[in-house]
């Protein structure tokens, strides 16, 4: 499974994170704590599109879990698919 993970105002790919598992915790855990290392714990808010593995995974690393309303989250593959192409 690919991951890829996007920051619509900037319009940049943050990060990208390949799994051999499908959407678990443990896979959003791995995900979520290689982009804090990443970027050294800037960023403490995660917004998804509601999988139930973010805000588990959000409360294991401490940090803050919002979700995307559906309106945002178009904008987001839109953004992400105009970036790439």
């Amino acid at each position: 499974m690919l991951w890829v993970v996007v920051e619509p105002t900037l319009r940049q790919i943050l990060g990208v994170y390949i799994s051999r598992h499908r959407n678990n915790m443990i896979v959003a855990e791995a995900l979520l704590n290689s982009l804090i290392k990443i970027y050294d714990g800037k960023h403490t808010i995660v917004y998804s599109d509601g999988g139930r593995c973010y805000p588990e995974a959000c409360v294991l690393l401490g940090l803050k879990h919002r979700l995307h309303s559906s309106y945002e989250k178009s904008i987001v593959v839109e953004r992400a698919s105009e970036y790439q192409g």
